[in-house]
């Protein structure tokens, strides 16, 4: 199965666009395309200089270096009020950049036209990859091996035991719930009454804001997990390192 990462592509702003009418700016926006992906950003009206920081959320291969893996392409185009005009195309080949550079990039425009490059200007498109994670499905294959995983696949859901040395399997899971744009970590305590404190931390951070809920009835997770007690770790972004998270358990005796 071919390993995938969800990523972020935030498309920040138009740099020296040309006019595209005699008397006003260019009215912009940005068609962002990615093999099935398709979307677009609002439109920047009159401005040659637009600002969006608009993000988008897709899929991509996996390269060599462990980094996204495949080409973006982005569009400029004049919001018209009969017929929109494409101005200029710039592209992104992932396999041709290192991490760092993902973090900032202003990609030239080539034009559609050349009345537009005949104005002179050295147009650029500022784009940044924040960060990306294996997708569901890329998770589900080394954690289909780990004894006791459940596994939600319609919401995009992995339950996974964490050991403990006093207590029987399966009564502490750590889960992990995909959403859009973010990925939220749970510890579930599956037994009543157990004397145990649990708590989610990410590594170098001083303060990490968790929530806390405890179910005196039980809640049913999913068929076969039933929590007692969650703590939640809300909407982590694309952009952490999520090998700097921390399960960390104490006996409340």
């Amino acid at each position: 199965m071919q390993q995938e990462v969800l990523l972020q592509f935030t498309v920040i702003r138009g740099i020296d666009l040309p006019k595209t009418e005699l008397t006003s700016k260019i009215d912009a926006y940005i068609k962002v395309k990615c093999a099935s992906f398709s979307a677009k950003t609002s439109t920047r009206e009159d401005d040659n200089n637009p600002k969006w920081d608009q993000s988008f959320y897709f899929t991509s291969a996996i390269g060599p270096n462990r980094c996204p893996y495949g080409t973006v392409t982005l569009e400029l185009w004049d919001s018209n009020t009969f017929k929109d005009s494409h101005i200029g195309t710039a592209t992104m080949n992932f396999s041709q950049l290192q991490p760092a550079q993902l973090k900032y990039l202003e990609l030239p425009l080539q034009w559609t036209k050349d009345k537009y490059g005949q104005q002179g200007k050295q147009s650029r498109l500022a784009v940044a990859v924040p960060g990306w994670v294996a997708t569901f499905g890329t998770l589900m294959q080394p954690l289909s091996q780990v004894p006791g995983a459940l596994f939600n696949t319609a919401e995009r859901r992995a339950y996974v035991p964490v050991p403990h040395p006093t207590l029987p399997p399966g009564v502490v899971y750590l889960a992990c719930e995909y959403e859009t744009d973010s990925v939220d970590f749970k510890v579930y305590i599956c037994a009543p009454n157990t004397p145990l404190y649990v708590d989610l931390a990410m590594m170098g951070r001083q303060h990490t804001k968790v929530r806390r809920r405890v179910y005196s009835q039980g809640k049913p997770i999913m068929p076969g997990l039933t929590a007692y007690e969650e703590v939640k770790l809300d909407d982590v972004p694309l952009s952490t390192d999520f090998s700097q998270l921390l399960v960390l358990c104490f006996d409340k005796q």
